[in-house]
Protein backbone atom coordinates (compact mmCIF):
# COMPACT_ATOMS: atom_id res chain seq x y z
CA UNK A 1 0.00 0.00 0.00
CA UNK A 2 2.76 2.45 1.01
CA UNK A 3 4.59 1.32 -2.08
CA UNK A 4 1.36 3.12 -4.48
CA UNK A 5 1.23 6.04 -1.89
CA UNK A 6 4.56 7.47 -1.91
CA UNK A 7 4.21 8.38 -5.59
CA UNK A 8 1.59 10.61 -4.58
CA UNK A 9 3.47 12.14 -1.21
CA UNK A 10 6.21 12.92 -3.16
CA UNK A 11 4.32 15.11 -5.87
CA UNK A 12 3.01 17.19 -3.07
CA UNK A 13 5.89 17.24 -0.73
CA UNK A 14 9.57 17.41 -2.33
CA UNK A 15 11.15 20.52 -1.44
CA UNK A 16 14.90 21.50 -2.33
CA UNK A 17 17.69 20.61 0.10
CA UNK A 18 16.08 17.42 1.27
CA UNK A 19 18.73 14.46 1.93
CA UNK A 20 17.76 10.97 0.67
CA UNK A 21 18.69 7.76 3.05
CA UNK A 22 18.40 5.45 0.22
CA UNK A 23 21.75 5.40 -1.97
CA UNK A 24 21.84 4.81 -5.65
CA UNK A 25 19.67 6.02 -8.54
CA UNK A 26 21.38 3.11 -10.48
CA UNK A 27 20.74 -0.50 -10.36
CA UNK A 28 23.14 -3.65 -12.25
CA UNK A 29 20.85 -6.24 -13.59
CA UNK A 30 22.22 -9.41 -14.94
CA UNK A 31 20.03 -10.39 -18.05
CA UNK A 32 19.42 -13.88 -18.88
CA UNK A 33 17.63 -16.04 -21.98
CA UNK A 34 18.49 -19.68 -20.34
CA UNK A 35 16.88 -21.36 -23.43
CA UNK A 36 18.83 -19.23 -26.20
CA UNK A 37 21.92 -17.93 -24.85
CA UNK A 38 23.57 -14.88 -26.92
CA UNK A 39 20.35 -13.38 -27.63
CA UNK A 40 20.35 -9.29 -28.02
CA UNK A 41 17.95 -7.54 -25.74
CA UNK A 42 16.47 -4.22 -25.61
CA UNK A 43 15.22 -2.77 -21.74
CA UNK A 44 13.28 0.10 -20.69
CA UNK A 45 11.38 1.56 -18.12
CA UNK A 46 10.18 5.65 -17.95
CA UNK A 47 13.32 6.28 -16.87
CA UNK A 48 15.39 4.94 -19.98
CA UNK A 49 15.98 2.58 -22.81
CA UNK A 50 19.44 0.15 -22.45
CA UNK A 51 20.77 -2.42 -24.65
CA UNK A 52 22.06 -6.02 -23.69
CA UNK A 53 24.45 -6.98 -26.97
CA UNK A 54 24.57 -11.08 -26.51
CA UNK A 55 22.94 -12.68 -23.32
CA UNK A 56 24.41 -13.25 -20.53
CA UNK A 57 25.39 -10.19 -19.86
CA UNK A 58 25.22 -7.41 -17.55
CA UNK A 59 23.84 -3.83 -17.54
CA UNK A 60 23.03 -0.71 -15.34
CA UNK A 61 19.56 0.85 -15.87
CA UNK A 62 17.44 3.28 -14.00
CA UNK A 63 15.32 2.48 -10.86
CA UNK A 64 12.27 3.21 -10.79
CA UNK A 65 8.33 2.42 -10.20
CA UNK A 66 7.49 1.40 -13.45
CA UNK A 67 8.09 -2.04 -14.68
CA UNK A 68 11.15 -2.84 -16.25
CA UNK A 69 10.33 -4.24 -19.53
CA UNK A 70 12.80 -6.79 -21.45
CA UNK A 71 12.41 -7.86 -24.93
CA UNK A 72 14.98 -10.33 -26.65
CA UNK A 73 15.74 -11.88 -29.90
CA UNK A 74 18.21 -14.07 -31.52
CA UNK A 75 18.81 -14.51 -35.71
CA UNK A 76 15.18 -14.43 -37.45
CA UNK A 77 12.79 -15.18 -34.27
CA UNK A 78 10.33 -13.28 -33.02
CA UNK A 79 11.47 -11.34 -30.13
CA UNK A 80 9.80 -12.36 -26.31
CA UNK A 81 8.75 -9.46 -23.86
CA UNK A 82 8.77 -9.76 -19.87
CA UNK A 83 7.80 -6.94 -17.62
CA UNK A 84 9.29 -7.37 -14.21
CA UNK A 85 8.11 -4.91 -11.34
CA UNK A 86 10.01 -3.25 -8.97
CA UNK A 87 9.78 -3.35 -5.37
CA UNK A 88 10.53 -0.49 -2.67
CA UNK A 89 12.89 -0.65 -0.48
CA UNK A 90 13.39 -1.72 2.88
CA UNK A 91 15.41 1.80 3.49
CA UNK A 92 12.30 3.90 1.51
CA UNK A 93 10.13 3.00 4.77
CA UNK A 94 13.23 4.37 6.48
CA UNK A 95 13.31 7.41 5.37
CA UNK A 96 9.52 8.29 6.43
CA UNK A 97 10.94 7.15 9.81
CA UNK A 98 14.10 9.62 10.00
CA UNK A 99 13.94 11.45 7.04
CA UNK A 100 10.33 12.43 7.08
CA UNK A 101 7.74 12.16 4.10
CA UNK A 102 10.02 15.21 2.10
CA UNK A 103 13.14 12.72 2.16
CA UNK A 104 11.09 9.83 0.86
CA UNK A 105 9.98 11.92 -1.81
CA UNK A 106 13.72 12.50 -2.95
CA UNK A 107 13.87 8.89 -3.58
CA UNK A 108 10.58 8.26 -5.12
CA UNK A 109 11.29 10.53 -7.58
CA UNK A 110 14.65 9.42 -8.76
CA UNK A 111 13.66 6.10 -8.44
CA UNK A 112 16.19 5.44 -5.49
CA UNK A 113 13.58 4.24 -3.76
CA UNK A 114 13.10 0.92 -5.76
CA UNK A 115 14.41 -2.07 -6.41
CA UNK A 116 13.90 -4.52 -9.51
CA UNK A 117 15.43 -8.23 -9.50
CA UNK A 118 18.83 -8.58 -9.53
CA UNK A 119 18.38 -11.01 -12.32
CA UNK A 120 15.90 -11.06 -15.27
CA UNK A 121 14.95 -14.41 -17.20
CA UNK A 122 13.55 -13.94 -20.33
CA UNK A 123 11.59 -17.17 -21.52
CA UNK A 124 13.41 -16.57 -25.12
CA UNK A 125 13.98 -20.31 -26.88
CA UNK A 126 15.76 -21.08 -29.74
CA UNK A 127 15.60 -25.03 -29.93
CA UNK A 128 13.42 -26.39 -32.67
CA UNK A 129 10.40 -28.27 -30.39
CA UNK A 130 11.10 -31.54 -30.29
CA UNK A 131 8.54 -33.83 -28.38
CA UNK A 132 8.75 -37.95 -29.07
CA UNK A 133 10.03 -39.07 -32.55
CA UNK A 134 8.05 -36.07 -34.70
CA UNK A 135 10.13 -32.74 -35.14
CA UNK A 136 7.94 -29.98 -35.49
CA UNK A 137 10.42 -28.06 -36.74
CA UNK A 138 9.46 -24.71 -35.13
CA UNK A 139 9.89 -22.77 -32.36
CA UNK A 140 6.92 -21.58 -30.02
CA UNK A 141 6.26 -18.91 -26.88
CA UNK A 142 3.40 -19.47 -24.51
CA UNK A 143 0.67 -16.94 -25.51
CA UNK A 144 0.59 -16.14 -21.55
CA UNK A 145 3.92 -15.17 -21.67
CA UNK A 146 2.82 -12.29 -24.20
CA UNK A 147 0.29 -11.27 -21.42
CA UNK A 148 -2.05 -12.61 -24.32
CA UNK A 149 -1.89 -9.70 -26.43
CA UNK A 150 -2.84 -11.47 -29.78
CA UNK A 151 -5.44 -8.73 -31.64
CA UNK A 152 -8.65 -10.52 -32.11
CA UNK A 153 -7.34 -13.80 -30.85
CA UNK A 154 -10.00 -15.98 -28.55
CA UNK A 155 -8.85 -16.19 -25.56
CA UNK A 156 -5.71 -16.12 -23.97
CA UNK A 157 -4.45 -19.85 -24.76
CA UNK A 158 -2.41 -21.24 -27.02
CA UNK A 159 1.21 -20.91 -28.68
CA UNK A 160 2.86 -18.24 -30.98
CA UNK A 161 4.78 -19.79 -33.83
CA UNK A 162 8.38 -17.54 -33.36
CA UNK A 163 10.15 -19.74 -35.54
CA UNK A 164 9.58 -21.75 -38.93
CA UNK A 165 13.08 -24.25 -40.06
CA UNK A 166 13.62 -23.63 -43.46
CA UNK A 167 12.00 -26.97 -44.79
CA UNK A 168 10.85 -28.07 -42.00
CA UNK A 169 7.30 -29.88 -41.26
CA UNK A 170 6.14 -26.61 -39.76
CA UNK A 171 6.85 -24.61 -43.11
CA UNK A 172 5.47 -27.62 -45.96
CA UNK A 173 2.20 -27.53 -44.09
CA UNK A 174 1.82 -23.77 -44.33
CA UNK A 175 2.09 -22.43 -40.97
CA UNK A 176 4.28 -19.05 -40.48
CA UNK A 177 6.34 -17.07 -37.70
CA UNK A 178 3.08 -14.69 -35.64
CA UNK A 179 1.39 -17.94 -36.11
CA UNK A 180 -0.83 -19.08 -33.20
CA UNK A 181 -1.39 -22.95 -32.60
CA UNK A 182 -5.15 -23.60 -30.83
CA UNK A 183 -5.17 -27.07 -31.15
CA UNK A 184 -3.91 -30.24 -31.93
CA UNK A 185 -6.29 -33.22 -33.39
CA UNK A 186 -9.27 -31.28 -31.92
CA UNK A 187 -7.78 -31.21 -28.09
CA UNK A 188 -6.93 -27.66 -27.24
CA UNK A 189 -3.38 -26.62 -27.05
CA UNK A 190 -2.95 -24.69 -23.71
CA UNK A 191 1.11 -24.02 -23.81
CA UNK A 192 4.01 -25.43 -24.91
CA UNK A 193 4.09 -28.08 -22.63
CA UNK A 194 1.06 -29.20 -23.85
CA UNK A 195 2.11 -29.23 -27.67
CA UNK A 196 4.82 -31.10 -26.49
CA UNK A 197 2.51 -34.31 -24.80
CA UNK A 198 0.75 -34.20 -27.91
CA UNK A 199 3.62 -34.36 -30.37
CA UNK A 200 5.02 -37.52 -27.95
CA UNK A 201 1.85 -39.36 -28.08
CA UNK A 202 1.41 -38.78 -31.89
CA UNK A 203 2.40 -41.52 -34.21
CA UNK A 204 5.12 -40.60 -36.47
CA UNK A 205 2.94 -42.31 -39.50
CA UNK A 206 -0.12 -40.57 -38.94
CA UNK A 207 -1.30 -37.20 -40.85
CA UNK A 208 -2.50 -35.02 -37.84
CA UNK A 209 -3.53 -31.39 -37.94
CA UNK A 210 -3.24 -28.33 -35.93
CA UNK A 211 -5.51 -25.24 -36.24
CA UNK A 212 -3.99 -22.14 -35.87
CA UNK A 213 -5.00 -18.70 -35.89
CA UNK A 214 -3.80 -15.43 -38.59
CA UNK A 215 -4.47 -12.21 -38.87
CA UNK A 216 -8.56 -12.75 -37.69
CA UNK A 217 -8.75 -16.01 -39.04
CA UNK A 218 -8.48 -19.92 -37.98
CA UNK A 219 -7.28 -22.42 -40.42
CA UNK A 220 -6.01 -25.84 -40.35
CA UNK A 221 -2.29 -27.03 -41.21
CA UNK A 222 -2.00 -30.30 -41.93
CA UNK A 223 1.08 -32.48 -41.12
CA UNK A 224 1.63 -35.31 -43.43
CA UNK A 225 4.68 -38.26 -43.65
CA UNK A 226 7.70 -38.06 -46.13
CA UNK A 227 9.14 -41.19 -46.42
CA UNK A 228 8.17 -42.24 -43.42
CA UNK A 229 9.54 -39.39 -41.69
CA UNK A 230 7.78 -36.07 -40.60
Amino acid sequence: MLRRVLPALAAAMLAGGCASLVDGRNQSILVLTPDCPGAACQLHNDKGRWHVATTPASVVINRSFADLVVSCSKAASLPVTKAFPSSTKGMAYGNILLGGVIGAGVDVVNGAAYDYPSEVSVPLDCKPLVGGPLRLGCRVQDVTDIGGSVPGLPGRQGVRVTWVDAGGAAELAGLRVGDVLLDFNGQAITDSDSLKQFLASQDPQQVFRMRYFRNGVQADAVFTVRGGVL
